[in-house]
């Protein structure tokens, strides 16, 4: 009669291959969503219209070390708000994203030091503003590169 093998490593090995293809399947479940869930960009409109008049100060601050500054040079001030109000959203996220970290986190602030909004840019098309997620055409560079070069090198 021939053997048929170790019946405990044949167990293992069918558990194993079961939560992999579980694994799998929640991961496509979730992108379909996900993708489904997209919006389509047929008439993207700006998120913010921010009056830099208002603004008295902007608190940036940097994800990977916590340092912060605080900008209330009205020049400044002037070139971050039209950033802010280039920014267009094509719709909000249907599923919150997982996130570990952030790169930048803008607070805006009135003459009377009540926050006007606060947001994280968290990468290319998605921005989180006062805790909801939208999806965006485009972040201006400003957010990636010119804030870390001008206020964190």
């Amino acid at each position: 009669m021939a053997e048929r093998g170790n019946p405990v490593k044949k167990r293992i090995i069918f558990i194993v291959l079961a939560f992999a293809a579980l694994a799998i399947s929640g991961f496509l479940i979730v992108r379909l969503i996900s993708e489904r869930s997209e919006p389509q960009i047929p008439n993207p409109e700006p998120i913010f219209n921010i009056n830099a008049d208002d603004v008295s100060r902007i608190v940036i601050a940097d994800g990977n070390t916590g340092r912060r500054v605080q900008v209330e040079d009205r020049d400044e001030i002037a070139n971050i708000v039209d950033d802010v109000n280039s920014m267009q959203y094509v719709g909000k996220k249907a599923l919150s994203e997982i996130r570990l970290g952030w790169f930048l986190w803008l607070d805006l602030y009135d003459n009377s030091g009540n926050t006007i909004t606060s947001f994280r840019p968290q990468g290319p098309g998605i921005l989180e503003v006062d805790g909801e997620w939208w999806y965006t055409l485009e972040i201006p560079s400003p957010f990636y590169n010119d804030f870390h070069a001008r206020y964190f090198d």
